[in-house]
């Protein structure tokens, strides 16, 4: 099947591809030290050398230039799971899923991937918005003026050195994407360029990333799932005493440009154990506590009938940067203090504690 194909000539493997669809073929991933094995070695290190972009229905990815070079598994990796996020996304927030008929190009998102950590630093000038990075992913960050997640993603270690596993767990690549290219979709969704840093409803977007970086996103299948039991954020908000929480009413009322002010101001607390995470456990950071509690309360409001259409509105306002006019909680018929209750109810059940 390789004879005739050259490692110079990757358009010569398009037409090989689509003959071996469907037949049962098996891809070589080891091969051997044979005349052959090497040949077939060399090809697939060739492949495809010289692919800048890949685009899908709803992704386009495209590795930045520099002096590194994004590779062509990697620019595939980040379309597969940049299109899952969107099919997960459509799933929890149909209400907010684009319309059938716009135009391609109005409602694909986009993501630059930079192979190293340092091409990310000199090329993405994230500035203070990869602070982010301490929540233990890779150096990350989403440029709302331009409506570009950036990322940076080395090339994944071999199999045999614990590469990436099917099945996302936290801490991995894939969950820093799903977070800020939720981001990037709401904004879309809401038809602006983001939220004030001035209006009070930053729980609303960072409940809705904190959301899908907890989903379970399998690239070889195609298929996403939200888990019911224990997360690493639900672990983290039940292993913590209830008066280490933010106030669910300062959280309510959070806006962007007071949560680095609270960072600056607040030490981390202390460690706490976890039930999933091996290790000592290290500090928790106070962004990160927020994360995790918005998600919390955006998810029992999603899954009340009663308060959803509020909610799924006031984050569509928020994120068309309006007011949500949520500063109180008593939007959802109860108080903020009520139901962060709820919330922390819901996740210390599904946590098993």
């Amino acid at each position: 099947g390789l004879r005739g194909v050259a490692a110079a000539d990757p358009p010569a493997w398009v037409p090989f591809a689509r003959v071996g669809v469907g037949r049962g073929w098996t891809a070589v991933t080891e091969p051997d030290d044979s005349p052959a094995g090497r040949a077939l070695a060399a090809a697939a290190r060739a492949w495809k050398d010289e692919l800048l972009a890949v685009s899908g229905p709803r992704v386009i990815v495209v590795g930045a230039a520099g002096p590194g070079k994004v590779s062509p598994a990697n620019l595939a990796r980040a379309l597969v799971v940049g299109e899952l996020v969107c099919d997960a996304l459509e799933g929890l927030l149909p209400e907010l899923a684009p319309d059938a008929d716009d135009p391609p190009g109005e409602r694909q998102l986009v993501i630059r991937l930079y192979p190293t950590a340092r091409d990310y630093l000199v090329l993405a000038e994230p500035g203070d918005q990869g602070t982010e990075a301490g929540l233990g992913w890779r150096p990350v960050h989403d440029d709302r003026g331009a409506n570009v997640a950036h990322l940076a993603l080395p090339d994944p270690a071999p199999a045999d050195a614990g590469g990436w596993p099917e099945v996302v767990p936290a801490g991995n690549p894939d969950r820093a994407l799903a977070h800020h290219l939720t981001r990037q979709w709401l904004r879309r969704a809401a038809g602006g360029r983001g939220p004030g840093n001035q209006y009070q409803g930053l729980w609303l977007e960072v409940g809705a990333a904190a959301l899908a970086d907890e989903l379970l996103l399998d690239a070889h299948t195609r298929r996403w799932e939200l888990p019911e039991g224990l997360t690493p954020r639900t672990d983290l908000l039940t292993a913590l005493p209830a008066e280490m929480l933010m106030p669910w009413p300062a959280l309510i009322n959070m806006s962007a440009a007071a949560l680095p002010q609270i960072e600056r101001q607040q030490a981390p607390l202390n460690p706490v154990p976890s039930a999933i995470l091996l290790g000592a456990p290290g500090p928790v950071g106070r962004r990160n506590l927020f994360y995790s509690q918005s998600m919390a309360l955006l998810r029992v409001l999603l899954a009340d009938a009663t308060t959803r259409p509020a909610v799924v509105r006031a984050l569509e306002a928020y994120m068309a940067g309006d007011d949500p006019g949520l500063h109180s909680g008593s939007a959802f018929g109860d108080g903020a203090e009520a139901w962060g209750q709820r919330a922390l109810d819901a996740a210390r059940a599904a946590a098993g504690r």
